[in-house]
């Protein structure tokens, strides 16, 4: 159950920006890093982050490339509200909004076709396919109560300009499911890159982006490796951390 006496304060080690978190509700984890990594961010960008949770990709976007705008669409408002101040306490209240709203009715908090970039990492469960926690906050953002894969896909959508691009990570048993979801609603997959979480290993996620009413070659990058060894970071991963 959500207590608002379990905040604390994280260093991000980017510029110096600090994000809240609270030991009773979900936190930001390597797929957000991962995810944020992914995604270019040029100057002058538009971004929407559908199920922005603590804020960690607005504020790890921002950290990309400072001359960006980025909305944050979060349902549960505990998590909102920590996402919101967290953006105060970096004072960054002129390039990152967040904002209370459900990714099923985006016209009520997005701009339609309005955004360069949409981000999302959804929740990866499907009801009746594993365990529902019993903490709201934490169903919430791991399985999906509150909208599907294709809700989010139909979000970003609606979010992007005409050739807007959508970056996202997900479970790899999903990847099918997401391409098909991806195309449906006029994305065309153009980069995909698989995660494994040792060399060698079966790849448990991965990242893909697409675009919005374009054509582009797909590209499959070389996987990326997490770890090199039990509790050891790869190379590439300590990078991805210190914001390459």
């Amino acid at each position: 159950m959500f207590d608002p006496a379990g905040e604390r304060m994280d260093e991000l080690c980017r510029g110096g920006l600090r994000i809240i978190q609270n030991s009773t509700a979900p936190r930001f984890s390597l797929d957000a890093v991962l995810l944020a990594d992914f995604t270019p961010v040029k100057a002058g960008d538009s971004i929407v982050d559908l199920g922005c949770g603590t804020g960690i990709l607005p504020l790890l976007l921002y950290a990309k490339n400072p001359d960006c705008r980025i909305q944050g669409i979060e349902l549960m408002p505990e998590m909102a509200d920590m996402a919101r101040r967290s953006v105060a306490m970096n004072r960054l209240e002129q390039s990152i909004r967040i904002d209370h709203g459900d990714v099923r009715q985006i016209e009520k908090t997005v701009t339609k076709a309005a955004a360069d970039t949409a981000v999302c990492n959804p929740p990866y469960y499907q009801p009746g396919k594993g365990k529902v926690s019993a903490d709201a906050l934490t169903a919430a953002a791991r399985t999906e109560i509150h909208g599907v894969l294709s809700d989010f896909v139909a979000a970003a959508a609606f979010a992007l300009k005409p050739l807007g691009c959508f970056y996202m990570i997900h479970r790899s048993v999903r990847f099918t499911e997401t391409v098909v979801a991806l195309e449906s609603n006029g994305l065309r997959p153009f980069l995909w890159r698989q995660v494994q979480p040792f060399a060698g290993a079966e790849a448990n996620l991965f990242l893909i982006a697409a675009v919005k009413g374009g054509v582009r070659e797909m590209r499959l990058l070389p996987p990326l490796t997490v770890y090199e060894s039990a509790g050891v970071y790869t190379r590439e991963m300590r990078e991805i951390y210190k914001g390459r």
